[in-house]
């Protein structure tokens, strides 16, 4: 169940601490999305340009997936969004 907390949190405490809970989260959420946006508009540049050579593609494509599964751990979120 997705947003279980917020329910909880909503249903026990009230609409008030809710809106301080969201905010909190919201910015402790924030610079995971910053690394994820820079790590994907670095990313697609790379591979374009070593499309061309097969052996530097697979260690480009090994290594943003290794910084991607870095930045996915920071967040608690398991689909990474």
């Amino acid at each position: 169940m997705r947003y279980g907390d917020n329910f909880i949190i909503g249903s026990m405490l009230g609409v008030t601490e809710l809106g301080f809970y969201i905010i909190a989260y919201q910015l402790a959420a924030f610079p995971v999305q910053i690394l994820r946006l820079v790590a994907s508009r670095v990313a697609f540049p790379v591979i374009s340009k070593l499309q061309i050579e097969r052996n530097a593609l697979k260690k480009a494509a090994y290594s943003i997936l290794q910084i991607n599964l870095f930045i996915m751990s920071l967040s608690d979120n398991p689909n990474g969004f």
